[in-house]
């Protein structure tokens, strides 16, 4: 059994992108060790935002 905390950039589906993580890292860890993988627990511990974006996009300094 694995278990994952990961941080996630603000504005992607957390449902979508934790499910890819779980399958991915099953699959990579099966593949490369030959070990049967049970579980991945994957959970998002906090959301990043990324203001760097924003600067990029011309919305420095607006709240």
């Amino acid at each position: 059994v694995l278990d994952l905390d990961l941080a996630l950039q603000y504005g992607f589906n957390a449902p979508r992108v934790l499910q890819e993580v779980q399958e991915r890292v099953s699959s990579q860890v099966e593949s490369f060790t030959a070990i049967n993988v049970i579980a991945v627990n994957v959970r998002a511990r906090r959301v990043v935002y990324d203001r760097s974006a924003d600067r990029k996009a011309g919305y420095a300094g607006r709240r």
